[in-house]
């Protein structure tokens, strides 16, 4: 029983010796930027939240749309020469809020959508 009990350290120091990097806490660079810092997890955390809002909001965008086009298409026969004419012909009340600095890209070939960012 000893023996296992000495072996199970020594196994334990060495995994934990392993692990050791060899850098101290806070000099690393790259800790702010992975999200390893504990100072800056709150940051990290809204910051992803803000990134996720909005990634949310432009996917809806777009499945609200696409639901647009193709009720239009199924009724038309073609698909809308712009965006405006879906709000013209009463599918959408308006075009749905983008995140900044990105707009959406219609073919009207295709009747697909997009969003890009805004150059």
């Amino acid at each position: 029983m000893r023996l296992w009990t000495t072996c199970l350290v020594g196994l334990l120091a060495s995994v934990l010796a392993a692990c050791d990097g060899g850098e101290k806490p806070g000099t690393n660079q790259q800790d702010s930027v992975t999200g390893e810092n504990p100072l800056t997890a709150p940051v990290d955390y809204l910051d992803a939240v803000s990134k996720a809002k909005s990634s949310t909001e432009a996917t809806l965008a777009i499945a609200q749309i696409r639901q647009a086009i193709q009720t239009f298409q199924a009724e038309y026969g073609r698909f809308p020469m712009n965006l405006d004419e879906l709000i013209e012909d009463g599918y959408l009340r308006a075009l749905p809020k983008l995140p900044y600095h990105t707009r959406f890209a219609y073919d009207k070939g295709s009747g697909t959508i997009d969003i890009v960012a805004d150059p």
